[in-house]
């Protein structure tokens, strides 16, 4: 119990962090895209605008270094949060198993007990308090693993746009050097 504790704060702490970290990236690429932004803005209004050419590819390489950095970063997140996930379907499986046990528990111990003496009474409120304490943190076990999940498809669908518009800034690029 103490092992699947240790690990539910382990798993807590790998989250915050990823979210926090999920917070900066998506700071980084939305000022990104206002320079990539700004950048066509000055283009359209120079009177000549192959004459900033250069000076756009350069930005627009560099801000597609920068993104495709920051996609490497999450597909690394994404593959430790596959990780997660999986030791979390092995902690479903064992609470499934435990809750189980927990009722076969139940059901043995009110067959088999007739009559109760003290301690065989207090021995059956200590069980009944231990079992309630399991199944609270099986609770929120599960709470976690569904916020987890949550957690997990929001960065993957992040990840999924920003590489659609790291490859559509491309190709954009692609155009105006082969124009």
């Amino acid at each position: 119990m103490r092992q699947l504790q240790q690990e539910l704060t382990d798993t807590r702490k790998k989250v915050s962090m990823l979210e926090a970290s999920l917070e900066v990236t998506a700071h980084h690429h939305t000022n990104s895209e206002n320079e990539t932004q700004e950048s066509e803005r000055r283009s359209h209004q120079a009177a000549n605008p192959n004459a900033d050419l250069p000076a756009k590819v350069k930005s627009t390489s560099s801000v597609l270094l920068h993104l495709s950095a920051e996609t490497q970063l999450f597909l690394k997140e994404l593959l430790s949060m596959k990780e997660l996930q999986k030791k979390s379907e092995t902690l479903e499986e064992e609470k499934k198993k435990l809750e189980e046990e927990v009722v076969n528990l139940r059901r043995h111990l009110e067959m088999n007990t007739v009559e109760r003496s003290p301690v065989e009474q207090y021995k059956r409120e200590t069980e009944e308090r231990a079992r309630r304490d399991v199944v609270e943190k099986l609770k929120e076990l599960s709470q976690f693993l569904q916020m987890q999940k949550k957690v997990m498809n929001n960065i993957a669908r992040e990840l999924k746009e920003a590489t659609t518009e790291l490859q559509s800034e491309s190709y954009r690029l692609s155009c105006r050097l082969d124009g």
